[in-house]
């Protein structure tokens, strides 16, 4: 009888279709340790991760396309959800917030959400994605000339803390001066100088606002520290303000701490732990650590603090 090796036979059968594997690692956003026994949850699979942070999930030949959110969750980290879409087998990096060290939710929501004078209103992150560029007006808002004291005490204490609010992400690409505002143009804040003085506060600014401000009360004698009319601690505060973040309530170690009492402060060890996992996170994460789909346009309306 002849055989298929000597004729033939036809085109060879069809490999069977393959299954979609999702496979990944968990990593903590704060030291990038790996993440074990975190439940991992996508499209109606779970599976906890290993002692590495893998993960491994499986769905049957033909399944279609998949696009929702994953889930992590653990003892060990606070719960994080973020949006996904698998059309075919691939493999993806996670993290979250692990909260077993030096990470606190409480003061996080202080900082990060305006969770000390807004608790029962917390607030999506708000948060810079580009290094801004600072325009120090020379003038104040009535037309009088700013002395160069001053001027220098507020350009050198601007960018000190930038790196530290951002976990190092960038800094202030540009320090200029000039009479004319930058309000409203993209990628700038600029600080003003009220005239006539405000007899309460030493500043204000507008929180993670593009072209937005930040505004210094240096006719308030108050607020004066040496020869400079404003001191630098408050100049820091308010860029804190500028850069995305609000006051916190307890520590008077922090320079986001509702009440500035010093000439001189800088951002807090946990200060920069906090912040810089608000600058991992996409601006519109929402608490307890849940990104956005990216389905919504709407812009969230300029928040006004005072210190």
């Amino acid at each position: 009888m002849e055989s298929c090796a000597s004729r033939y036979c036809g085109p060879p059968a069809p490999a069977p279709p393959a299954s979609i594997i999702l496979t990944g690692r968990v990593t903590a956003t704060n030291g990038g340790r790996a993440l074990e026994d975190i439940n991992v949850t996508f499209a109606g699979r779970s599976a906890l991760t290993d002692l590495t942070g893998a993960f491994r999930l499986e769905w049957a030949a033909g399944t279609p396309p998949m696009a929702g959110v994953v889930t992590l969750a653990g003892r060990s980290i606070v719960t994080r959800s973020a949006p996904l879409s698998v059309n075919a087998s691939r493999d993806v990096a996670l993290d979250a917030i692990f909260s077993l060290d030096e990470f606190d939710l409480n003061y996080y929501r202080q900082l990060v959400r305006n969770g000390f004078e807004t608790p029962g209103m917390l607030r999506s992150v708000r948060r810079w994605t580009q290094a801004p560029k600072i325009r120090l007006k020379v003038v104040d808002e009535a037309g009088q000339p700013i002395d160069a004291v001053t001027l220098d005490t507020v350009q050198a204490a601007l960018g000190n803390d930038t790196g530290a609010f951002t976990g190092e992400r960038f800094g202030i690409t540009l320090i200029d001066r000039a009479t004319q505002t930058q309000e409203g143009v993209s990628g700038w804040i600029t600080v003003k100088w009220p005239n006539p003085a405000r007899p309460d506060i030493c500043g204000r600014a507008q929180v993670a606002v593009d072209g937005g401000w930040i505004e210094l009360n240096y006719l308030n004698p108050r607020c004066a520290c040496g020869n400079s009319r404003m001191g630098s601690a408050t100049v820091r505060h308010e860029m804190g303000h500028a850069l995305g973040f609000f006051h916190t309530d307890g520590n008077t170690g922090d320079l986001m701490f509702n009440t500035i009492r010093t000439c001189q402060a800088s951002v807090s060890k946990r200060e920069r732990v906090h912040a810089a996992i608000a600058y991992s996170r996409p601006v519109g994460n929402v608490d307890p650590d849940t990104d956005p789909d990216g389905s919504s346009s709407v812009r969230a309306q300029p928040i006004i603090v005072l210190p």
